[in-house]
C-alpha cells in the first residue's frame, strides 16, 4: 500500500537498478501452516511474528494481542483518506473483517447504496501488527511473508478494489509525525488492484518528490498472477545483511512470489546510505488491508479510460482478501 502516490505503477520502475531474478538467491518457498503453527523456513531460527488464525472461532476477529484494527479514514491527526485519496471508511465490523469457517482471515470491502440509488459509500478493514519491532539483525536476514488469495470476482466489478500486504517503518506510527514518509521506509510486499491478474511489489524510501526511490511512484515490479478463487500464493520480502564486512552497499532486498525471487535490489543501487539503512535496519510493523479507490487504482484504471470505484464496482466476499497466515522471521 503506497503511503503517498502521485503516479501509477503501471510498469516496472526498477529498470537497470535491480538485478534480474535469475541472479537472486534460490530461497525455498515458505511452508504452509500445519496444525496451528507455521514451519520455520530453512536458514531462519527466530520467530518475530506469526499468526495463522486457525485457533480462532469462525465469525470472530483477529486476536487483539497480535493485531490492531484501524478505523476511520486516517490515523489520528494523520493525512486524510490515508494519504492516498481512498474512499472507504475502515471499521471493526465482523462484516468487514472476520475469521472464516476454514480458519482463515477475510477482509471484505462492502458498498452501501444511498436512498437515491445514485450515491454510495464504502467500508472495509485494515489491520496492523501490534508488534512494531520487526527488524533485520546485524549480519543476518529478515523474511516477511504471507499466504494470500486475492478476490476472483470479474475485473469490472473490482474496479478500485485495492488489497495489500506491506511493511512500514515503525517511526511512522509511533512518532506521531506523519512527515516520516517515505523516510521511514515502506516495503510493499504484495498489492493488486482493479481485479488485475497481476501483483505489484514496491519500495519507498528517502525523500519525496524524487529521491533515491523515485517518489512518489517508488521502485516497483509487477508479476502476472492468476485469480482463480482457489489458490493461495506466498508473497515475501527478504532483507539480507549477511554480506561479509557489513558494507551497506552489498546488502540486498529480494521480493519473492511462491518462493521464487522476482527482483533483487542492493544498497549500492539505491546509492543513499541513510535511505537504505532506514529500510534494512529500522524496525517495522506489518499491515493487511483492502482499500477502495485512491491514486493507485485510479492511475491504473486511467490506462483503460476508467475511474474508480464506479457503478460496476460491487465489492463483497469475492472481492475480498483472504489470508491463510502471516509471519516474520530472522536468523
Amino acid at each position: 500500500m503506497l503511503s503517498v502516490i502521485a503516479t501509477a505503477l503501471l510498469v516496472s520502475t526498477w529498470g537497470a537498478l535491480a538485478a534480474p531474478a535469475s541472479e537472486a538467491p534460490k530461497t525455498k518457498p515458505q511452508l504452509s501452516r500445519r496444525s496451528g503453527s507455521i514451519a520455520l523456513p530453512p536458514g531462519y531460527s527466530h520467530i518475530l511474528f506469526q499468526d495463522d488464525f486457525s485457533v480462532l472461532p469462525p465469525g470472530s476477529q483477529p486476536s487483539p494481542s497480535k493485531w490492531i484494527i484501524a478505523t476511520g479514514t486516517s490515523y489520528p491527526n494523520g493525512p486524510a483518506n490515508w494519504g492516498t485519496n481512498e474512499v472507504q471508511t475502515y471499521t471493526k465490523s465482523p462484516s468487514n473483517v472476520n475469521i472464516t469457517s476454514s480458519g482463515t482471515l477475510l477482509i471484505t470491502p462492502l458498498r452501501s447504496v444511498g436512498d437515491d440509488n445514485n450515491s454510495s459509500s464504502w467500508t472495509s478493514a485494515r489491520i496492523e501488527t501490534v508488534a512494531d519491532h520487526i527488524a533485520c539483525p546485524p549480519g543476518g536476514k529478515l523474511l516477511m511473508s504471507a499466504s494470500l488469495k486475492f478476490g476472483s470476482a470479474p475485473a469490472p466489478s473490482q474496479m478500485g478494489i485495492w488489497p495489500s500486504f506491506w511493511a512500514l517503518g515503525s517511526a511512522f506510527r509511533t512518532s506521531g509525525r506523519f512527515d516520516q514518509w517515505p523516510a521511514a521506509g515502506e516495503i510493499d510486499i504484495a498489492e493488486s488492484t482493479n481485479g488485475s491478474p497481476a501483483v505489484w511489489q514496491s519500495l519507498h524510501c528517502g525523500t519525496a518528490p524524487g529521491g533515491p526511490c523515485n517518489e512518489f511512484s517508488g521502485l516497483s515490479t509487477s508479476t502476472p498472477l492468476e485469480r482463480d478463487g482457489r489458490t493461495f500464493h506466498v508473497f515475501s520480502a527478504e532483507i539480507d545483511r549477511s554480506n561479509p564486512g557489513g558494507d551497506w552497499r552489498e546488502e540486498k532486498l529480494t521480493y519473492l512470489v511462491d518462493g521464487k525471487p522476482m527482483v533483487v535490489l542492493t544498497g549500492a543501487e539505491i546509492g543513499d546510505e541513510k535511505a537504505w539503512t532506514a529500510v534494512t535496519r529500522m524496525p517495522k510493523y506489518l499491515i493487511l488491508n483492502v482499500a477502495v479507490g485512491g491514486d493507485f487504482p485510479n492511475n491504473v484504471a486511467n490506462s483503460m479510460g476508467e475511474k474508480t470505484p464506479n457503478r460496476k464496482t460491487t465489492g463483497g466476499v469475492e472481492a475480498g482478501l483472504e489470508v491463510e497466515w502471516v509471519a516474520a522471521y530472522s536468523t
